[in-house]
């Protein structure tokens, strides 16, 4: 596209084991494996659906808007939770367009269908066997176990998905209810990345209905039995008490798609104290229940884990930093302010880093976010290097967070950078950072204790062997970086060029990184408008490599680089009355212009002497190598010349003429009685400057007499070296 632009002057975790449980289908009954977390969203519990905004309506259904996919049938698979996930992600896809952009890409007709297959197989059944993967023998291993006999929970899957395994396809693999492999090679296939997780207590029930209407559905967990099901109603309603020692929470997962504030309880086999249900979709084909969906009461005492897993393009990044890829503990440690972990990085090639992500195990953490490049962690401290990017912020509730940093960074190839992530504390008896285990690297995970009022660290030291604990592990921190050019004043040095390559049009995500793409979209541009006194080179138009046509009228341009520009030719490249107005033009001036003196081709007004332009006249014009056999013409014109600011006289030769003599020793007699009766001196400051052969910071008589000494003693043959060291030898300098 062509475009013109004027110069104008001036935890989240779930805390329990999703198995496939029967509420009156005859599915088998599975081992629980417990995750030992603490998650309660502790802000704003309301009691209950009585508490809800009023503003919020009595009924909402996502599948009158168009963002529920179709009831899927796990079978006697122990799926449930996968199912749960994907369908919390499948709407969120829905509900923000993503889903059709990503069946468009794809060639698909019909709803999008996201793979459980894919999510269970390398969440469940097999870990990375890639040695030179970041993950390597990272997560579950347990074969076709993992689909039938165990099953797991929202923080698999978002362990999974968070590290970029998957979402795949449902056209692309298997059917789960096939129990099959799935090849290696496709591990990192993916045609969206989970952004972010949000997990709601139970109690909160304004934040659940506000989460269906902004994020779509929401996976949630609860015990299912068959005890507390209305067939006819299609109703459940556990009410057994937390502190019964029958009470269980676990066992089932489903996704909650909206709610009823006028369900009435009489509809389930015990009343609740109160109206409403949450309205539901299982994973137990469309023949059971009210065509695969039922309703959950809001007093149910074992729903738990609210979780919406909130999508992005597969796109949105180009790389991604990681050593985890799930949630086997969390690391205490104990401090009165708060805790600080840090993952090293060390990238392969040059890239921008543009995102963070971070578990938490609260509600309301506030945070923040360090980023350090050049780090050496020989004394295990990721915070040697230079700090580059520190910003801080809140999450409302425990989960899985993607940070995008306000300035990417720079990270330069084989040169380390840490993720540092410090956890305020916030009122709690402790602060939690997640960890992963077991770990493969050693030197890339830290420790330490943080003061948010100081932004100081404490005690950093390592983490891959936890002496309090006995284990290996990693923090769970990882890092996202996009290709391209960052848009800073580095690269974009002028103004108008970096505002222009910024606006919307052209860094179309925001992201304040130009990407190959974004790049490829600018062909044309014209530049217009002089501004006096603030010359510019146009510097990162470089960077614009699929530029084919250039148009630069009456701007203020003194120089350009179009080496790298090589669909530009002659025919497409116009410069015309460009250069500057000046008061006062001088070398000085002119050397900070970022003018290259060997690619003036000609040049009048000036002469190039030693790498310097040094003016003659108070109009320079010179033609300009551009590089790719393209050139332009400049014009700077001024209203005087200053000659002082880079001296062409050496010392002793005051007329400049290249010679020490006679000459030089008069001129310097005559300033010195000029100087002494206080009149104007003939000489200026860079000709004072050479007379004083003396170095005693005065032009005086014996000054003169230097001079003719040295001029007759290399006239006679009797001297043969410079002035300079003649009149170090005859002064003692």
């Amino acid at each position: 596209m062509k475009y013109k632009f004027t110069l104008k002057t001036a935890i989240f975790f779930s805390a329990i084991a999703i198995t496939a449980l029967s509420s009156g289908k005859n599915l088998p009954v599975f081992a629980e494996e417990e995750v030992k977390t603490s998650l309660t969203r502790n802000h704003s519990i309301q009691t209950y659906y009585t508490a809800a905004d009023a503003s919020l309506p009595a009924a909402y259904d996502l599948r009158n808007e168009g963002f529920v996919t179709s009831v899927k049938d796990q079978e006697t698979t122990g799926t449930c939770w996968a199912y749960a996930a994907l369908g919390s992600a499948e709407s969120n896809m829905l509900k923000t367009g993503l889903a059709d952009k990503v069946m468009q890409a794809s060639g698909l007709s019909g709803e999008i269908d996201l793979s459980e297959t894919h999510l269970v197989w390398f969440g469940n059944c097999r870990y990375s066997t890639i040695s030179s993967d970041p993950l390597f023998q990272k997560g579950s291993n347990k074969g076709l176990d993992g689909y039938l006999n165990d099953g797991s929970n929202a923080s698999t899957a978002t362990g999974v998905l968070g590290s970029w395994v998957g979402a795949q396809l449902e056209a692309n693999m298997p059917s789960i209810t096939d129990t099959k492999g799935v090849a290696e090679a496709s591990r990192y296939t993916a045609y969206a990345h989970l952004q972010n997780t949000n997990i709601l207590d139970a109690g909160d029930i304004y934040g659940i209905k506000t989460a269906l209407m902004e994020t779509g559905a929401l996976s949630v967990s609860y015990h299912d039995d068959s005890d507390y099901y209305s067939e006819k109603n299609y109703a459940y309603y556990y009410n057994i008490d937390p502190s019964d020692a029958n009470y269980s929470d676990h066992g089932h997962a489903v996704t909650v798609i909206g709610w009823d504030d006028n369900f009435s309880k009489s509809n389930f086999n015990t009343a609740p104290p109160e109206d409403g249900a949450w309205i539901c979709k299982n994973s137990w084909g469309a023949e059971w229940g009210k065509n695969g969906f039922f309703y959950i009461s809001y007093f149910d005492t074992s729903v738990n884990s609210f979780t919406s897993f909130q999508m992005e393009a597969a796109d949105n990044y180009d790389n991604i930093y990681q050593y985890d890829n799930g949630l086997e503990n969390s690391v205490y440690r104990n401090n009165s302010t708060g805790t600080a972990g840090a993952n090293v990085f060390t990238p392969e090639k040059d890239e921008n880093i543009s995102a963070v992500s971070f578990r938490t195990c609260y509600a309301d953490t506030d945070y923040t976010i360090s980023v350090y490049t050049d780090v050496d962690t020989s004394d295990e401290t990721p915070t040697t290097g230079t700090l580059v990017s520190r910003q801080t912020g809140t999450v409302m509730y425990a989960g899985y967070h993607t940070i995008p940093l306000e300035t990417p960074v720079f990270a330069q190839k084989g040169k380390k950078f840490s993720v540092v992530i410090a956890y305020h504390h916030t009122g709690k008896d402790i602060g939690s950072i997640p960890y992963d285990v077991p770990s493969n690297l050693s030197g890339v995970s830290y420790l330490a204790s943080f003061n948010p009022d100081t932004g100081e660290y404490t005690n950093w030291r390592e983490y891959y062997d936890d002496y309090e604990k006995g284990i290996s592990a990693n923090l769970c921190i990882k890092a996202f970086s996009k290709d391209g050019i960052i848009i800073n004043e580095k690269n974009f040095p002028y103004a108008p060029m970096r505002n222009f390559v910024g606006n919307a049009e052209h860094d179309t995500d925001g992201n304040k990184i130009l990407s190959t793409s974004e790049i490829d979209s600018i062909t044309g541009i014209s530049v217009s408008g002089k501004t006096t006194n603030n010359p510019t080179t146009l510097k990162g138009i470089e960077h614009l490599t699929s530029l084919d046509s250039l148009t630069i009228t009456d701007c203020s341009v003194v120089a350009l680089d179009l080496s790298r520009n090589s669909l530009l030719m002659s025919n497409n490249f116009q410069c015309t009355g460009c250069g500057l107005t000046l008061d006062t033009v001088s070398t000085e001036y002119l050397s900070t212009l970022e003018i290259d003196p060997s690619k003036i081709l000609s040049i009048s007004g000036a002469e190039i002497q030693d790498g310097k332009i040094i003016p003659t006249s108070t109009v320079i014009t010179y033609t300009y190598d551009c590089g790719n056999r393209l050139t332009a013409d400049f014009k700077i014109t001024a209203n005087q010349i200053e000659t002082s600011a880079i001296s062409s006289y050496s010392i002793g030769d005051t007329d400049g003429n290249g010679t020490v003599d006679a000459t030089d020793a008069s001129m310097i007699l005559l300033a010195a009685s000029q100087l002494g009766a206080g009149a104007a001196c003939t000489l200026n400051t860079d000709q004072l400057t050479a007379a004083d052969v003396n170095n005693d910071s005065a032009v005086d008589a014996s000054d003169a007499a230097l001079v003719l000494t040295y001029a007759a003693a290399s006239g006679s043959g009797t001297f043969t070296g410079t002035p300079e060291e003649y009149f170090q030898q005859h002064t003692g300098q």
